[in-house]
């Protein structure tokens, strides 16, 4: 009798330890007790209806392109889906906020090293406003303190990454030819004045072409493709 009651004890002790780690792992895995947020979880796990490391349905992306330079991808959620421009509506005229377009080429900005970017929405065939990128220091660009930045958008981490806010005046020219290629997908940010109390307009050139604080190209593996 001695042995039988020995052996239920042991079982049921043993059931308890079980449960109880159980329940301790299903505590460590929950949402609460990680450090990546449940969106970003959704963002990069990948369906059978995209690449392995874009979230999304992909809208766009060329036949040969395996670096992920032209992805155009449909998720919201996601950072700089679609094409087009971003307005922040809140004001009166609406303000452009960043565009985001297939790289078309440079324009020469005559007296300045300064370039246009141009770039087209190529899922609704429209030409997006040209946007001046600074190429040396100038009192349009807030003396040279709000020159543009360049930034890669890591496909796989939806993080945009730039090394010490690399500005696009220190890429070499033979690299930035290589970097930014015809039909990249590339996004820039508009530039605004200097910090006021309760306005900031958007800044433009003597050709009334707006200037960029930022531009962004895609990578599937960021700075590291």
């Amino acid at each position: 009798m001695k042995k039988i009651i020995f052996f239920v004890v042991v079982i049921l002790t043993i059931t308890a330890v079980g449960q109880a780690w159980v329940l301790w792992s299903q505590k460590s895995i929950t949402p609460e007790n990680t450090t990546t947020p449940i969106r970003e979880i959704k963002e990069i796990i990948p369906t059978s209806a995209q690449t392995s490391y874009i979230p999304g349905s992909i809208l766009s992306q060329s036949a040969n392109d395996k670096e992920g330079r032209t992805v155009i991808y449909k998720n919201d959620l996601y950072l700089y889906p679609k094409t087009g421009g971003t307005y922040n509506t809140s004001v009166t005229p609406r303000r452009l906020i960043h565009m985001i377009g297939s790289f078309v080429g440079w324009e020469e900005v005559i007296g300045s090293k300064d370039r246009y970017l141009l770039s087209t929405d190529s899922l609704n065939k429209e030409k997006l406003p040209k946007i001046r990128v600074a190429f040396e220091d100038s009192k349009l660009f807030h003396g040279g303190s709000a020159n543009t930045v360049f930034g890669v958008k890591n496909l796989t981490t939806g993080k945009v990454e730039t090394k010490n806010r690399m500005l696009v005046k220190n890429i070499r020219a033979e690299k930035l030819d290589e970097i930014l290629k015809l039909g990249d997908v590339v996004i820039t940010y508009a530039l605004f004045d200097e910090p006021k109390p309760k306005v900031q307009n958007l800044v433009y050139d003597e050709q009334g072409q707006l200037l960029a604080s930022w531009l962004i190209i895609r990578r599937k593996d960021g700075l590291n493709s």
